[in-house]
């Protein structure tokens, strides 16, 4: 465990491994993207997400340019391919589409 950057709690943190290259070999490239997220999802989804409005600003001094919460996200995913950057891109754009998808769900987007 880590320690947050004020010194408060420990922040746990995992570590998950994923062989893009064994899955590729045994199935495409999409079957892959998915079982990549079955994997990963148990951890992000209770992670959350920011939802929240920033109020529009008449330019004045006196608008606030800060953000109105609804919900805070409570972690954050990282990830990279030990030997390539090209694999980590595909496994960042694979991931982003999910969480996309999950973010219209949640603000009532048909996506």
């Amino acid at each position: 465990e880590k320690q947050a950057g004020g010194g408060g709690a420990p922040l746990p943190v995992e570590i998950r491994k994923f062989d893009w290259h064994l899955f590729l070999r045994q199935a495409r490239e999409m079957q892959t993207a998915e079982e990549l997220w079955i994997s990963l999802s148990p951890f992000v989804t209770p992670l959350g997400m920011a939802l929240g409005t920033l109020p529009a600003s008449d330019g004045g001094e006196g608008g606030s340019n800060c953000p109105e919460w609804r919900q805070r996200q409570d972690g954050l995913l990282r990830y990279n391919c030990a030997d390539s950057l090209d694999r980590t891109n595909a496994a960042s754009y694979f991931i982003a589409v999910q969480v996309l998808v999950e973010q219209c769900r949640r603000v009532g987007v048909d996506p």
